[in-house]
């Protein structure tokens, strides 16, 4: 039998419980381009949220932006970050 997706709702409370944790975030760019990121989610808003995540060779976070609807795509992945990581 065929599960149901999460909804959009289920979602955004999942990342709401992830502000300010450790997070490894994994964002599919398109014609094979992963780019993998360690950071925090910062803030979250009614349709998107931001990041702040290390760049190697920079001294500053940098800040992203997603959709609840990349998470929910599978474009964007959350997994808390472990030490082993």
């Amino acid at each position: 039998m065929k599960q149901k997706p999460p909804s959009i709702e289920v979602v955004r409370e999942k990342i709401k419980e992830l502000v300010g944790q450790d997070i490894k975030i994994k964002i599919n760019k398109g014609r094979k381009k992963i780019e993998t990121y360690f950071g925090q989610i910062k803030e979250t808003y009614p349709q998107v949220f931001t990041l702040s995540v290390e760049t190697a060779g920079q001294e500053q976070p940098k800040n992203i932006s997603a959709t609840y609807t990349d998470v929910l795509c599978g474009n964007v992945v959350i997994n808390k970050k472990t030490p082993y990581c």
